[in-house]
């Protein structure tokens, strides 16, 4: 049949090519066991065909597998009753029943490969069989070709064929009505016609005309009027060890046999005559003795043709699947056995075959080729003792092409299937796309795909169900979605339909099954897109546009294609799918990139419905203690349990309104890894009664809508009490004794900042301030005003924020008045009576403060202030003016005639303060208690303006901040 693989054999080739079929009958008739002699024992022949020589005789068939009929379940043309019916057919023989010639009729007129299963019908004790009529005239004149055909092919150059007519009758016709050869036959077997058809097929060429027509036909003596409504199929049999032909008609379906003892010998070339009824559809299948998948041929028939005189073109396929015991592969209805090797998974193997398929062209009407795996089903108690199987995967691969993209014979087909069902579902990311605007943004989509592998192998809620797949054909998937967005849709602005010209099934099913036969059951495709946060829509513009520029929201949205589901709502079979069942759309936003690890748990919590996991939108793991910040959180709901009434003492109230959750200091609870957020591991213990609860209400933002109504987003406003370690946690199960591997909870380390740099000022005087300038005690002179203003820094250890050290420094001013100098000057001008003695002495002292301190503070938030003492001596250089000092009071000046006199002292203060906490930034009143000039009081000698020993108590201003 094909002269690239059956002709051009040399002499040595030739004969053995005769002589092993002959061989192997004789090895198959010794070892096969009973079933396989009888299935492999030669068709049923004419009377003429049984005494041929033994050169002619039919070789043995190859040995019947065990699951021969098995290949009726792969029939996805037909429902289930048909395929049943079938097989039972193809079990104990055919039985011409309206139920089956009505399966028979649909598949006869398929165009695929499927007809072909019907030549499983034939018995291998016969060689024909018809459903939905008894023996036809078809069949006859079939059977008397076939016997004449063989005279005709030895019919000798120039013997007459008129001298063995009475001897010859037709089986079926014993009575006569048929002749035999007629005198045109030397002259059509000898003739210029048959010579130029032989020239054409040695040079595997189509001939224009063919020898084989009715004028044929009549020469075999089938009479004219027998050939109305047919047509002559001339088929080039070389190297085909058999061949079935089905033919369809609105009445019946005839299914025949024929093996290469029934095919007519002329010259180097074997022929089969068919003959057919005109306008009726046929389907031809041909085992060729070197090849392991039949060749198919489908037409209607309309004129005589002649099939495979031009040789069918040939490539490989280089098959590789895992697969179970319990799952079988069909190409093409030939059953795949190969010793595969052990994978990791228990039960499955890998196989790898390499097989030789037929392509070509267009017109030379060769079927697609496919692939199919059944797997086998549980059955039912009434069909206990029946295999039953059902479709778990079917691939076509093209079988024709146009010239210019014929595969050339060494450049294989590769295709990999994986038919493993592990306890997890394969989860494959196909792609990640981002909006223009990403671009500019703090935000990019470049690892999620990382992302979510990471989060499939280490989140308990997803690694225990799902696994995260690197298939081979990633980017045979990938282009297959990209043809599917862009033959569904391919106008922006346009939509989906019968505009496109798609067909929204077969677009889906396309990309859907390429991950299918790869062992994927979920595809995943994630879109990402940023704009700008405010004046967006230049209705609003910011007042800091550089600021607002910063600021950007942010959408992820999720598309699952459920391959699993598609397949098992019956994509092989006819029945309509629902697009919706199968595919989820869902999306999420958030407004910081540090969350897009949460946002992209919770968003898998979304399209894969994973109810009662509480995902914490937040991952700030260290806040200050004084910011309030927000904590949102995501949950999807089961739906078949009804929400637990609210109940305040509860650790868990999960319903559409909200979630209580209990806040947990980490002294509190016991034994707490601090290095990684999180108990540790062999921590057990209840939750404290004492323990606070936060409450997260439903968000209303219209970005954290779902398209699932049991999908939510929850949010509530946290504020450390103090700093710390604190676990929110929300227990799953309502029952804290579980322990920690069954809770939600979230880690915060609520922070102060080491350092605070702060400023004060204060303002002592009159009544509370005191001067301790006389040695006798008498107050006449006193300091009447203070002001000071200071700023400083304080520094806290780690884990004592209520303790610090620091330094501060600043100013200070001191007015003073007095009514008395020093004794000594009584005796200078103005004796120091009357009016000279009692005049009012007025001057002041400018100061600058510098010195160590200590603080003690407390560190809270309920209530919202904070109380602190701060110890702070103080190295005074001060500027004492003696402006407004009679230069006679010598001894009051203690010598300086100038009026600007540098002096030193020593201060002490403490300072008490109640703040407010308004974010990082702290306000409050201080009350002062000072000293100063400590060493004054300690050395007192005499009234001067130096002796600065002064008692006060004032009130200030204090602002603090974290910076």
């Amino acid at each position: 049949m094909l002269r690239g693989v059956s002709l051009g054999l040399s002499r040595a080739a030739a004969l053995i090519a005769v002589a092993l079929p002959v061989l192997v009958a004789l090895a198959l008739v010794v070892l096969a066991p009973a079933p396989a002699r009888a299935a492999s024992a030669p068709a049923g022949s004419s009377s003429s065909s049984t005494a041929s020589s033994s050169s002619e005789a039919a070789p043995v068939a190859a040995p019947s597998l065990p699951d021969r009929c098995d290949v009726m379940w792969t029939l996805s043309l037909l429902d289930a009753d048909q395929r049943v019916l079938l097989h039972d057919a193809c079990l104990h023989g055919p039985k011409n029943t309206p139920e089956l010639a009505a399966a028979m009729a649909r598949l006869a007129a398929s165009p695929g490969w499927h007809a072909g299963a019907l030549a499983r019908l034939v018995d291998p004790g016969s060689d024909r069989f018809t459903a939905g009529a008894t023996t036809t005239e078809l069949e006859r004149i079939q059977t008397w070709v076939q016997a004449r055909g063989k005279e005709f092919a030895a019919l000798p150059e120039g013997a007459s064929a008129s001298s063995r007519r009475a001897e010859l009758r037709h089986p079926d016709d014993p009575d006569g009505g048929w002749s035999g050869l007629g005198p045109s036959c030397r002259e059509l077997r000898h003739g210029e016609l048959m010579g130029e058809f032989l020239a054409g097929v040695e040079a595997d060429a189509s001939p224009e005309v063919l020898p084989f027509d009715a004028d044929f036909l009549e020469c075999l003596g089938v009479a004219g009027e027998r050939l109305r409504g047919t047509r002559v199929l001339t088929i080039r049999a070389d190297g085909l060890a058999s061949l079935t032909a089905i033919i369809g008609t609105r009445t019946y379906t005839h299914v025949r046999t024929f093996t290469r003892a029934d095919a007519m010998k002329i010259g180097a070339h074997r022929f089969l005559a068919l003959v057919v009824p005109e306008a009726a559809p046929v389907t031809l299948v041909g085992v060729h003795e070197n090849l392991e998948l039949p060749l198919h041929w489908h037409g209607i028939i309309s004129r005589n043709e002649a099939v495979w005189v031009e040789p069918v073109h040939m490539s490989c396929l280089e098959l590789s699947y895992v697969a179970g015991d319990d799952t079988r592969l069909y190409v093409d209805g030939i059953a795949i056995e190969a010793r595969g090797v052990e994978t990791r998974l228990p039960g499955a193997r890998r196989h790898e075959r390499t097989l030789t398929v037929a392509l070509d062209q267009t017109r030379a009407r060769v079927p697609d080729h496919e692939v199919v795996a059944i797997k086998r089903r549980r059955v039912g108690a009434s069909e206990v003792g029946r295999d039953a199987w059902e479709i778990r995967h079917r691939e076509s691969l093209p079988a024709a092409a146009a010239p210019a993209h014929m595969r050339r014979a060494h450049e294989c087909t590769v295709l990999s299937l994986d038919f493993s069902e592990p306890p997890k579902r394969r989860v494959a990311v196909l792609g990640v796309t981002q909006g223009a605007s990403c671009a500019s943004s703090p935000m990019w989509a470049d690892d999620l795909r990382e992302r979510v592998r990471r989060i499939i192998e280490t989140d308990r809620a997803h690694r225990d169900a799902r696994q995260y797949a690197n298939f081979s054909a990633y980017a045979t998937a990938a282009d297959a979605l990209a043809a599917l967005k862009t033959r569904m849709n391919p106008g922006e602005g346009r939509t989906t339909g019968a505009e496109t010209g798609a067909d929204a099934m077969e677009l889906v099913g396309t990309a859907a099954k390429e991950a299918w036969r790869q062992g994927i059951d979920t595809l995943l495709s994630f879109e990402l897109q940023c704009s700008p946060q405010g004046g967006g829509d230049g209705s609003s513009e910011p007042a800091d546009a550089r600021a607002a520029a910063s600021r950007w929201s942010y959408s992820l949205k999720a598309t699952k294609i459920d391959v699993r589901t598609l397949f098992a709502r019956g994509y092989h079979g006819r029945e309509s799918l629902d697009l919706e069942r199968f595919i989820h759309v869902d999306s999420i936003g958030f407004d910081s990139p540090r969350v897009r690890d949460p946002i992209l748990v919770t968003l898998l919590d979304r399209v894969f419905d994973v109810v009662g996991e509480l995902r914490f939108i937040f991952d700030q793991r260290e806040v200050s203690y004084r910011t309030p910040i927000t904590i949102r959180a995501g949950m999807v709901i089961d739906p078949s349990s009804p929400p637990p009434q609210l109940d305040p003492d509860d650790v868990l109230s999960q319903r559409r309104e909200g979630l209580r959750l209990s806040v947990v200091s980490s002294s509190e609870f016991g034994p707490f890894d601090r290095v990684f957020c999180q108990p540790r591991e062999d921590t057990r213990a209840e939750l404290p009664e004492s323990s606070s609860k936060l409450w997260l209400g439903r968000s209303a933002r219209p970005s954290d809508s779902s398209a699932s109504p049991n999908a939510a987003v929850y949010e509530g406003v946290f504020k450390a009490p103090r700093p710390g370690w604190y676990l929110l946690v929300l227990d799953s199960d309502g029952d804290g004794a579980n322990g920690w591997p069954r809770r939600n909870w979230i880690c915060v380390h609520a922070t102060a900042e080491p350092r605070e740099v702060w400023g004060d000022l204060a303002i002592s005087g009159g009544p509370f301030m005191g001067a301790f300038n006389d040695a006798l005690g008498d107050t006449g002179t006193a300091a009447r005003f203070y002001l000071r203003g200071r700023v400083g820094a304080t520094w806290y250890p780690r884990r004592a924020r209520w303790f610090g050290a620091g330094l501060h420094g600043g100013f200070s001013l001191t007015d003073y008045q007095g009514t008395r100098s020093d004794w000594s000057d009584l005796g200078g001008t103005g004796s120091g009576t009357g009016t000279e003695a009692d005049e009012l002495r007025l001057w002041r002292r400018f100061s600058l403060l510098a010195g160590p301190m200590l603080e003690f503070r407390t560190r809270a938030t309920r209530p919202e202030l904070e109380f602190r003492a701060r110890l702070a001596p103080a190295f005074n250089v001060g500027v004492v003016d003696l402006s407004r000092i009679p230069e006679t009071a010598g001894q009051f000046r203690r010598g300086n005639t100038g009026n600007g006199v540098l002096d030193p002292d020593l201060d002490l203060f403490l300072d008490l303060a109640v703040t407010g906490i308004t974010g990082a930034v702290e306000v409050g009143g201080t009350i002062m208690i000072g000293y100063t000039g400590v060493e004054d009081r300690l050395r007192l000698t005499g009234t001067t303006a130096f002796q600065d020993a002064n008692l006060f108590i004032g009130i200030g201003l204090l602002l603090g901040g974290a910076r």
